[in-house]
Order: structure tokens, then C-alpha cells, then sequence
């Protein structure tokens, strides 16, 4: 994925809302790894993890948008198999 772009999870100073922030190619590389995750032919429920370059990934970006909001630095992607009656089948 390319550096210069930005996609931020981001926590809104209530703490009750999750705000994502990205320009064109951050909304490109989000969608990208939730399609690789969609491909993928790893037995499920499977995970990915979106990390910030200080938390020693790329994938998300350092700069927070919102000035009162707490900036996420590390993001859990979950695809679970599909539930039919409460039940993981």
C-alpha cells in the first residue's frame, strides 16, 4: 500500500463513537484489505490487524483528525463464518 495517503480510526471525545478518517487512496487500501480478507482461504473465523506506523505497521496513519478525538492505533478486523439460530456454523 502506498505511504502518501491517510485512513485514521479514531475515537470522538464522547467515547461513544468510532470516526474514520481517509482520502481517496486510504479509502482504496481500507477496502482492499477487507476484500483480502473476503478472498482469503483461511479457515474462519479469521482476523487482520491495521497498525499505525508507530505501533510498527503502515497500514493506518500517525496524524489525528479530529483535535479532541483519541487517535487508534491499532485496528482488529473479524470475519466470522456465517451465523444461522445464535450458532456459529
Amino acid at each position: 500500500m502506498t505511504n502518501s495517503r491517510m485512513l485514521t480510526f479514531e475515537v470522538v471525545s464522547e467515547g461513544d463513537e468510532i470516526e474514520i478518517h481517509a482520502d481517496k487512496q486510504g479509502m482504496k487500501d481500507l477496502i482492499y484489505y477487507l476484500k483480502r480478507m473476503l478472498d482469503s482461504k483461511s479457515k474462519l473465523p479469521n482476523h487482520d490487524h491495521l497498525m499505525s506506523n508507530s505501533w510498527g505497521g503502515g497500514e493506518l496513519t500517525d496524524d489525528k483528525q479530529g483535535e479532541d478525538n483519541i487517535l487508534i492505533n491499532k485496528v482488529t478486523i473479524r470475519l466470522w463464518p456465517v451465523i444461522e439460530d445464535n450458532k456459529n456454523i
